[in-house]
């Protein structure tokens, strides 16, 4: 599966792009940015779910990026995300699902690891499983409903 990495450096505003084993990698520097954006591209969404399985995307989306880790729990990722006023989520469209992130620069090492655990090393827990469960259907239930 390639995966297309878009990494937004601090700097002057250049655009490059390399082919990686995985995909590609495109870099944007703004110079007057502090903050480093990143969005993983993976050619899977909704139209890829099983027949009776509608939303296999979304919530295996949300188990990568709302939910513990091999080596940290949720409420921990939680913490060392909070000082770092960084955060990372996931969106799933019908082709396509975007894991997106930012980070003050200052603060790429520790995130960076917790990004990377979050995609390659998800512990797909019960518990997590069933809030993750749970919100989603309270928002079609209560949320999606009356708006």
């Amino acid at each position: 599966m390639k995966i297309a990495i878009i990494i937004i450096l601090a700097g002057l505003f250049i655009m490059s792009c390399t082919q990686t084993q995985s995909g590609r990698v495109v870099k944007i520097v703004s110079k007057n940015d502090p903050t480093i954006s990143v969005r993983l591209f993976f050619p899977v969404g909704s139209q890829d779910d099983p027949a009776g399985k509608e939303g296999l995307a979304s919530v295996t989306a949300a188990m990568l990026t709302d939910a513990s880790t091999l080596k940290n729990n949720y409420d921990q990722i939680l913490q060392e995300l909070y000082p770092m006023a960084a955060g990372y989520g996931a969106q799933v469209d019908k082709e396509v699902t975007v894991i997106t992130g930012r980070v003050h620069k200052d603060n790429w090492g520790k995130y960076y690891q917790l990004l990377k655990e979050a995609v390659l090393e998800p512990a797909f827990k019960e518990d997590d499983f069933t809030r993750i469960k749970n919100q989603t259907l309270n928002y079609l239930e209560n949320t999606l409903r009356y708006s």
